[in-house]
């Protein structure tokens, strides 16, 4: 099976070794996580990379909130994007889906299974977990 390309935009690097480790076990012949700081980084990298999976902070450089979200979306509007954020707020999260996000997890509740399984669910991938 081929693996499915993660592009995690995440601005805080402690945030993304995190990530990273949590997702550790999970990672070997399953997913490529690659990481990108800003969101114009990330959006560079959409463009020129398979990517099959968006984990977003909407909370970034130059862009914040569901703006975030919304310019991903013009740039991808094809790739599942799961927002992985720091604030929580049931209207942000409900606002969050309706823009298209395919679901809301909080940085804070961390559960790498259920990361993991929604990113399989999203992609089309078979799941295991």
């Amino acid at each position: 099976m081929e693996k499915l390309r993660v592009l995690a935009i995440e601005d805080n690097p402690a945030d993304a070794r995190l990530l990273k480790e949590a997702l550790k076990p999970y990672m070997e012949n399953q997913f490529d996580l690659v990481h990108e700081l800003t969101l114009e980084q990330g959006l560079r990298r959409v463009s020129t990379d398979e990517i099959g999976l968006i984990l977003l902070d909407l909370f970034l450089p130059g862009s914040s909130g569901l703006e975030t979200l919304e310019r991903v979306k013009e740039v991808a509007p094809r790739t599942p994007v799961i927002v992985f954020t720091g604030v929580y707020a049931d209207w942000l999260a409900v606002h969050s889906l309706r823009l298209g996000a395919c679901c809301f997890f909080n940085k804070e509740w961390l559960d790498a299974k259920n990361l993991v399984r929604a990113f399989r669910y999203y992609a089309g991938f078979p799941s295991t977990a």
